[in-house]
C-alpha cells in the first residue's frame, strides 16, 4: 500500500497549532538526503532548505529563527539579511553553524594595478614580504611581470626569479568574511599576505626555505594567454591577517630552468564582503568565486522531521514536516509558497520550483521468493504493495521504463535468470527497482557476485566501459578507449556466500581498473558505495577471516598481469607475509556473473585509498594524508613527507640523530619489511610504480607503506627469476623511467647510509628467511590458494580462454620459485652488505609461560632452529603468558635483561625462564562495558579471588588500551579468599543500580570501550596479573554491547582471553557474586561442546528482542535464518564460520507484525528449527 499518508496529514494538522496566519516567510524546498544535487562551500553534499519570501515586502532576517525541535524554537537566528519579497534563500543544515557569508566580491588587486618588483641577485633581506618594508629601491611596473610568451604587462629581464610587491587597503576588517587569490604563473611561486605564506605551487612544502636561485620543481605554463581558468585558493581562514589600512600581497616567482624562455607572475587578490561598500572597484568578471552559504547548528533526519521558522517572541512563522525522503529527491511547494507539497525529481535549491511535481511515491514491488539457488524451475509471483501502479520488468538487466513489459501473470524461472521490476503510475514518483538474481540446477564452489546493470553501460559503443568505442587509438594500450575513461556507472550487485547462502544485495557504482590490464578481454572492476545510489557503506564482512564488517569500495580483480595464468598470484604474496604489519589486501575468489551470463573468476579485494586506511587503522578518510609513486598527491596534503624526503640530501645519515629523525618520520619497521616483502617477490613493477604511503594528518603521524599489485612478483615472465638480485634493482641510481628511476630507489638508498637502519633491515630480513619465506610454508599457501579454485578454473577457461594443464605448468612456477628463491636471494644479501656467514641460534621454550621474539616476530615452536647474519645485531624478547613474568635467559646468554641484543657469529643455545606472578588468582571475571539505556549503572569489572588466602589489592592499577588514565585501586584493599571487588567508572550510578552490593571502588576515570578493547591488571610492582580483549562483535555476545547482560567468565579457572569462555549474564549482571553462567568444568559438556544444539530463544513469547543461543563442536559453517509460516525467509541472523563453543544471538523483531516465527539453524549436517513467538 501506499505510504502511510494518514500519519502525514495527521502531523500536518498538529504542526498548524504552531503556526500563525502572517505566513510571510515559507519553508519553500528541503531536501534531507542530498548526494548529488548540490554541494556546499566546502564540497560537502550536505542537507539544505530554502526560505521563500511570500509577502509584498523585503522581510530582514535577524529577528526570525529556525529549528528542528519545537521545545527549542531559537536553536539558530539568522543574520542580519534582507531578503526581498519573492526572493528565496538557500540554507545548509550541515551542523557547521555559519552565519558569516559573502554578499559581494571586490578583486582589490588584479592585472594592470601598479606594483613594486625585483629581479634579485642575492637574497633579499627577511623582512621583504611585510608591510613596513623599505621598497623604494625597487622598481615601479604594472602587474603582471615576466618575459616571453608575450603576455605581461612588465617585461623584465631573463631571470630565475623575481619578487613583486603588491599594495592594497582595507577600510574596515570586520566587514571582510571571504579572501580569494588567482594567479597565472610560470613556473612555480609563494605567496604572502602581511608577511604569511597563503599559496605555494611547485616550490617544496609549505614553509620550505627558498633562495634567489631556487628551480621550481616542475614546470607550469601560464594560462591567461591561452583562454583558460587560472590557479584560485580560497584562504578564508586567512582573514586575521588582513589590517585596517594598508595591506601587501607579497609573491616570489621561481622558473624551472635557468635558462627558461619565459616566466610569469600575475597575481589577483578579492575580498568578500558582507555588505556592498561604498567604494567598490567590483570582481574581475574571468575569476571564479566560492560560493558562500549560511550554514544551521544542526542537521536534517532523513526520516523526516518538523522544521519550525519562528519570530523573536516566538511565534511561529512557518512549519514544514520534512517526511521520510528518498537520495536525491526533494520536497517542496508549488506554486512557490503556496501550502501544496510536492516530491521533486529535479530539485531546484536557491531557485524558484518550475512544477508541481509528484504527490507521492510508490513502495517497490514484492518478489515472492528470496534471491538465490533453487534444485528445480519454479513460478514466480511479483506483487504490487501500493493501491496504484503497474508492474513493468526485464530480464536483460536494463532498467525498467514505462515502456517496459508489464507484468501480468506468474513468470517461470529456470536457469539462470536475472529479474528487474518496477511500479510506475501517473502523479507518482516511479518506485525503487528491484533486482533478483536466481539460479536454478546451478553447481559452482566458490562464492558468486551477480552483477546486473544496463547492457548500455557495458558494453554501448559510445557509453560502454567495457569496450574500446570510437576514439581509441590503434596502437595497444589503445589510450582514448572507453575502458580509459574514468567512467562510473550504475550497477547493482548480489552477494551469495559458498554455501549458496545469500549475503547482501546493494546499488552502486562501477568503475574498469587497473592499468594495463585493461587490454584483458575480462576487466578488473572498482565498486563505489555512494548515497547517491542509496547507500553509503556496505554492512557486511566481504572478508569473512577480517574483522571489518563495514565497506565503501571494493574490486573485482581479474588478477592484473597473472589473468589467465595462476589467478592468484597477487593474493598469494599478501598471504605469504600476512603476519607483518604490513599494509596489505584481503582476498577471495569469487565467480562473476553479468545480467545472468558467466563472467568466470575475480578476486575480490580491498581497493586501496582513503577507506581502506579507515577502516584497517580507525582514522577518519577526511584525516589522512595519501602520496603515491613520485611523492604526487593522492589524498589529503603532502608537505610533511616531502619536506621530510628533501630534508635527507643535507642530513649526515651516518649519525646517530639521523636514525632518530628518520624514525620519528616514517615507521622504520614497517618500512623495512615492506621492502624486504617487494625484494623476496622480486616484483619488477616497483619501486618506480604501485608505491603508496600514508601517514594521519591531525597527529602527524609516522609515514607507512601499502603492498598492492605484486603480480609483476614470483617468477611471472622467467621460470628463472629466482635467481634475480632485486636488492641491487632497489638500489639503482641511475634505472630508466620504468621500473626503477633514480627517485625511487632514493629513499632506500639514503636508508641504508644509517648503520642502525641497515642492521634493522637485515635482521628482519634474516628472520623471515628462517620463518615465513620458507619453500614448506609458503608450497602450503600454494596448495591451499589453487585448490579452491581448481573446481572452477576449467569453466573459467572455458568463457575466457587458457588451458587446465598451463595452469598447472604455472602453479608448478610458482612453487620453482618458492623452493629456489631464498639460496639466492640470501647469497645477494651476503655480497652486497658483505657478510662473512652465518651462525645458527637454537631456542628452548616452555610455550605455556612465554613465547620468544626475534625481531618483532613470535616463535611459537618449543625448539627451534634458525640461522642468522654474523655480526648483524639481533634483538630477542621473551615474552610471558599472563600469569608468568620473565625472570632470566638461560643457556649460552645468562642475563637477566629483557630484550637482549646479540651479535655473534658462532652457533647460541638459549632458552627463557619465567617465574609464576605471585598474585595470579586473581582474575576478571566480569564485565560491563556498555550498559543498556533502561539500566546504566555506567562500566564496572568485578575481579575475583580463588586462591585460599586474602590479597592485599592496594595500589593495584587497572587500566585499559590507552596508557593513561589508569585507575590505582586504593590502600587497605583486601579481597577476601573467594571474594569480590567491583572497580566501577561511577560509583554513584553502579550504587544507584546495585544497593546491596559493598565491596566496590572507583571512580576510575576511562571509558570501557563500546567496541571492545584490552583491559589489563598489575600488581603493586608493575607486573601483569591478567589481561584480555574483549569485543563487541561474533564470536562474543553483541547482546552484552548495550543489550542489558554483562560479560561473564564461565568458570574463574578457565583462559579468560578465549572468547569461548565467556557468556552473556542473565539480566543485568551479577556483582558481588557467583556469576549466572558459572559451570563446572569438570561436569559441563557445553563449554567445549560434543555436539550441534540449537536452544529454544529466551524470552518466548518476546517484545521486541530475543536472544538464541546454540552450540557447536567443532569449527563450522552456521547459518541461523529466521521464516514466517509461509516459509520466506525474512532475516539471515548468522551466515559464518564459527570456532567450537556456545554463542548467543539477538533477533530483534520491531519492524515485524505479531505472528509465530520459525528460526532455522543449519550447520554442517545439523538442521533444526524451533518456533518463536512475537506479541506486540
Amino acid at each position: 500500500m501506499l505510504k502511510n499518508n494518514f500519519k502525514i496529514i495527521l502531523l500536518l494538522i498538529l504542526s498548524t497549532s504552531i503556526i500563525t496566519m502572517s505566513q510571510r516567510l515559507k519553508i519553500n524546498e528541503v531536501s534531507s538526503s542530498n548526494s548529488k544535487i548540490i554541494v556546499d562551500d566546502d564540497g560537502d553534499y550536505s542537507d539544505w532548505f530554502e526560505l521563500y519570501n511570500n509577502s509584498t515586502n523585503n522581510i530582514n532576517l535577524s529577528n526570525f529563527y529556525i529549528s528542528d525541535s519545537k521545545n527549542d524554537l531559537k536553536k539558530w537566528k539568522f543574520p542580519n539579511i534582507d531578503l526581498a519579497t519573492d526572493s528565496l534563500l538557500l540554507v545548509f543544515a550541515s551542523d557547521k553553524n555559519r552565519t558569516n557569508i559573502v554578499n559581494h566580491w571586490e578583486t582589490v588587486f588584479r592585472e594592470g594595478d601598479i606594483c613594486k618588483y625585483l629581479v634579485p641577485q642575492s637574497n633579499p633581506a627577511n623582512d621583504w614580504k611585510l608591510t613596513n618594508y623599505y621598497d623604494a629601491t625597487w622598481k615601479s611596473g604594472f602587474s603582471g611581470i615576466g618575459f616571453g610568451d608575450g603576455d605581461d604587462r612588465t617585461i623584465i629581464s631573463q631571470t630565475v626569479t623575481a619578487l613583486m610587491r603588491c599594495k592594497f587597503n582595507v577600510e574596515d576588517v570586520e566587514q571582510i568574511s571571504g579572501i580569494m587569490f588567482h594567479v597565472d604563473f610560470d613556473d612555480g611561486f609563494v605567496a604572502y599576505l602581511n608577511g604569511e605564506e597563503i599559496a605555494r605551487e611547485n616550490l617544496g612544502g609549505i614553509g620550505s626555505e627558498t633562495f634567489f636561485y631556487t628551480l621550481a620543481t616542475s614546470e607550469h605554463e601560464a594560462q591567461l594567454y591561452q583562454g583558460n581558468p587560472i590557479s584560485s585558493y580560497s584562504i578564508n581562514d586567512k582573514i586575521s591577517l588582513l589590517q585596517n589600512g594598508e595591506n601587501v600581497l607579497a609573491i616570489e616567482v621561481h622558473n624551472v630552468s635557468s635558462s627558461s624562455s619565459d616566466l610569469t607572475i600575475n597575481p589577483f587578490l578579492s575580498l568578500g564582503y558582507k555588505s556592498i561598500p561604498s567604494n567598490t572597484r567590483e570582481k574581475v568578471d574571468f575569476l571564479t568565486f566560492q560560493n558562500s552559504y549560511l550554514h544551521t547548528n544542526f542537521k536534517l533526519s532523513s526520516l523526516g522531521e518538523l522544521l519550525i521558522i519562528s519570530n523573536e517572541n516566538g511565534e511561529i512563522e512557518d512549519s514544514l514536516f520534512t517526511r521520510n525522503q528518498i537520495v536525491d529527491i526533494s520536497l517542496g511547494r508549488f506554486p512557490n509558497g503556496s501550502e501544496n507539497l510536492f516530491f521533486f525529481n529535479s530539485p531546484t535549491p536557491g531557485a524558484k520550483n518550475i512544477d508541481n511535481g509528484f504527490s507521492s511515491f510508490l513502495e517497490p514491488p514484492i518478489f515472492g521468493k528470496e534471491h538465490g539457488f533453487y534444485s528445480t524451475p519454479f513460478f514466480l509471483d511479483i506483487s504490487n504493495p501500493n493501491s496504484v501502479g503497474t508492474i513493468r520488468y526485464t530480464l536483460d538487466g536494463s532498467e525498467p521504463t514505462k515502456y517496459s513489459t508489464i507484468y501480468t501473470n506468474q513468470l517461470v524461472v529456470s536457469g539462470i535468470s536475472v529479474i528487474r521490476a518496477k511500479i510506475f503510475a501517473d502523479g507518482f514518483l516511479p518506485s525503487k527497482t528491484e533486482t533478483y538474481t536466481y539460479f536454478v540446477n546451478t553447481d559452482i564452489n566458490l562464492p558468486i557476485v551477480s552483477l546486473t546493470t544496463n547492457p548500455d553501460n557495458f558494453f554501448s559503443s559510445d557509453s560502454g566501459i567495457y569496450v574500446l568505442g570510437p576514439n581509441a587509438e590503434t596502437a595497444e594500450p589503445h589510450y582514448g578507449a572507453n575502458y580509459w575513461q574514468d567512467w562510473e556507472r550504475p550497477i547493482h550487485v548480489e552477494f551469495f556466500e559458498q554455501d549458496k547462502d545469500f549475503g547482501f544485495a546493494i546499488d552502486c557504482g562501477v568503475k574498469i581498473f587497473g592499468n594495463w590490464s585493461r587490454l584483458n578481454a575480462q576487466k578488473s572492476l572498482a565498486f563505489y558505495v555512494r548515497g547517491e545510489y542509496g547507500f553509503s557503506k556496505i554492512n557486511y564482512k566481504l572478508f569473512p577471516n577480517s574483522e571489518i564488517d563495514k565497506y565503501q569500495n571494493f574490486t573485482l580483480r581479474n588478477s592484473g598481469n597473472d589473468w589467465n595464468s595462476t589467478m592468484f598470484r597477487d593474493a598469494l604474496m599478501h598471504e605469504i607475509v600476512a603476519p607483518l604489519d604490513i599494509d596489505k589486501q584481503n582476498y577471495r575468489p569469487v565467480v562473476v556473473y553479468l545480467n545472468g551470463q558467466y563472467w568466470g573468476i575475480h578476486n575480490l579485494r580491498e581497493k586501496i585509498n582513503e577507506n581502506y586506511i579507515e577502516s584497517h587503522h580507525g582514522i577518519e578518510a577526511e584525516d589522512i594524508n595519501i602520496l603515491e609513486n613520485n611523492m604526487v598527491l593522492n589524498n589529503g596534503n603532502g608537505d610533511n613527507y616531502i619536506n621530510f624526503y628533501n630534508s635527507l640530501e643535507s642530513i649526515d645519515m651516518t649519525a646517530d640523530s639521523a636514525f632518530n629523525y628518520i624514525n620519528s618520520k616514517i615507521d622504520v619497521n614497517e618500512f623495512a619489511d615492506y621492502y624486504i616483502s617487494e625484494i623476496f617477490f622480486n616484483n619488477m613493477d616497483w619501486p618506480g610504480n604501485n608505491v603508496k604511503y600514508w601517514q594521519q594528518a591531525s597527529t602527524n603521524s609516522k609515514w607507512r607503506w601499502i603492498l598492492f599489485d605484486t603480480d609483476f612478483g614470483f617468477g611471472i615472465w622467467n621460470v628463472y627469476d629466482y635467481m634475480a638480485n632485486t636488492l641491487t634493482f632497489a638500489l639503482e641510481t641511475n634505472g630508466p623511467n620504468w621500473p626503477n628511476p633514480a627517485w625511487s630507489t632514493y629513499l632506500f638508498r639514503k636508508l641504508l647510509e644509517n648503520e642502525q637502519f641497515k642492521n634493522i633491515f637485515l635482521s628482519r630480513y634474516s628472520t623471515y628467511y628462517n620463518t615465513i619465506f620458507l619453500p614448506n610454508r609458503v608450497n602450503r599457501i600454494i596448495t591451499d590458494y589453487s585448490s579452491k579454485i581448481s573446481s572452477e578454473i576449467t569453466t573459467h577457461f572455458e568463457r575466457w580462454g587458457g588451458n587446465y594443464s598451463y595452469w598447472l605448468h604455472e602453479i608448478n612456477n610458482l612453487r620453482t620459485f618458492a623452493n629456489n628463491r631464498l639460496p639466492f636471494l640470501t647469497s645477494h644479501f651476503m655480497n652486497y652488505f658483505r657478510i662473512s656467514g652465518q651462525f645458527q641460534l637454537n631456542i628452548n621454550q616452555d610455550i605455556q609461560k612465554g613465547t620468544v621474539e626475534i625481531t618483532d616476530y613470535k616463535i611459537e615452536e618449543s625448539s627451534w632452529t634458525g640461522n642468522f647474519f654474523d655480526n648483524i645485531p639481533l634483538k630477542i624478547t621473551a615474552v610471558p603468558n599472563p600469569k608468568f613474568t620473565f625472570s632470566h635467559w638461560e643457556g649460552d646468554i645468562a642475563s637477566s635483561e629483557n630484550p637482549i641484543n646479540i651479535t655473534a657469529s658462532e652457533k647460541l643455545n638459549i632458552s627463557p625462564v619465567y617465574s609464576p606472578v605471585s598474585d595470579t588468582q586473581i582474575v576478571i571475571n566480569e564485565i560491563n562495558y556498555n550498559s543498556s539505556d533502561t539500566f546504566n549503572p555506567d562500566d564496572w569489572i568485578e575481579l575475583y579471588n580463588y586462591s585460599t588466602e586474602p590479597i592485599d589489592l592496594s595500589g593495584w592499577i587497572f587500566k585499559d588500551e590507552d596508557p593513561v588514565p589508569v585507575f590505582t585501586i586504593p590502600e587497605n584493599t583486601i579481597i577476601d579468599s573467594e571474594g569480590y571487588i567491583i572497580l566501577c567508572r561511577d560509583s554513584i550510578l553502579f550504587k544507584s543500580k546495585f544497593p546491596d552490593v559493598k565491596n566496590y571502588y572507583g571512580n576510575f576515570g576511562f571509558g570501557l570501550s563500546g567496541g571492545g578493547e584490552l583491559i589489563s591488571l598489575y600488581n603493586k610492582t608493575g607486573l601483569l596479573v591478567d589481561s584480555l580483549t574483549y569485543d563487541d562483535k561474533d564470536p562474543w555476545s553483541p547482546i552484552c554491547d548495550g543489550g542489558g547482560p554483562t560479560l561473564e567468565l564461565k568458570n574463574y579457572s578457565l583462559d579468560n582471553s578465549k572468547y569461548f569462555n565467556w557468556q552473556a549474564a542473565s539480566g543485568f549482571g551479577t556483582p558481588g557474586q557467583i556469576n549466572s553462567v558459572f559451570t563446572s568444568v569438570e561436569n559441563d559438556l557445553n563449554l567445549f561442546p560434543s555436539d550441534y544444539k540449537l536452544f529454544q530463544n529466551f524470552p518466548n513469547p518476546f517484545n521486541p528482542t530475543t536472544i538464541i543461543t546454540f552450540k557447536i563442536p567443532t569449527k563450522s559453517f552456521v547459518n541461523l535464518s529466521v521464516y514466517n509460516l509461509l516459509g520466506e525467509k525474512i532475516r539471515v541472523l548468522v551466515n559464518k564460520v564459527y570456532e567450537a563453543g556456545t554463542f548467543q544471538v539477538e533477533f530483534n523483531g520491531s519492524d515485524l507484525s505479531s505472528g509465530i516465527y520459525l528460526i532455522r539453524m543449519q550447520s554442517d549436517n545439523y538442521n533444526e528449527t524451533i518456533k518463536a513467538i512475537l506479541l506486540k
